[in-house]
């Protein structure tokens, strides 16, 4: 997990450094050739700020350091089954049924949607999709920065307040 981290906070380094910016599709495939897909979506979710952001509700609600740690490698481990990475292309429909199925299989837990760039209003009409079809018993919570949108989704807490947790292993 360190090593995906690490990566992540390169990229994004790397991304806000314009002279720098040729370097990050080289590294990124560096990452995917040593690590996979689950690698570079894992330093992605570090990238865009998402791991950052799901640490810092997490910490309001458990602060507890063994609870963060084993989070955070979840998280990173887990990518596929608690994040999806919205593109401009994809079927809005299609998506957000895969990421309600997602949603309830892993249910308790929190699920990230993202969308970067012209991806985002693609994101947004799913994030919309996706809460209409979980119902009230589910929340979102936005996070836009830029040109980049993370929204969590989770099951609502007893005060209406979505929970931020991920499930069991």
């Amino acid at each position: 997990m360190r090593v995906t981290v690490q990566m992540g906070l390169l990229l994004r380094r790397l991304e806000m450094s314009p002279e720098s910016k040729g370097r990050i599709n080289e590294v990124r495939g560096r990452i995917y050739d040593q690590f996979g897909p689950r690698g570079l979506q894992g330093a992605e979710l570090v990238q865009r700020g998402v791991f950052r952001l799901f640490l810092d509700k997490l910490l309001a609600v458990r602060p507890q350091p063994s609870d963060l740690v084993d989070s955070a490698e979840r998280l990173v481990r887990g990518v596929e089954r608690f994040a999806y990475f919205v593109q401009a292309k994809d079927s809005i429909r299609l998506v957000r049924d895969e990421i309600v199925v997602k949603i309830r299989a892993n249910s308790p837990g929190t699920f990230a949607i993202l969308g970067h760039g012209r991806a985002v209003v693609v994101a947004d009409a799913i994030v919309e999709g996706v809460v209409s079809a979980l119902g009230a018993r589910y929340e979102k919570t936005v996070h836009r920065e830029g040109s980049m949108l993370i929204v969590f989704v989770g099951l609502k807490d007893d005060r209406g307040r979505m929970r931020f947790e991920l499930p069991p292993t």
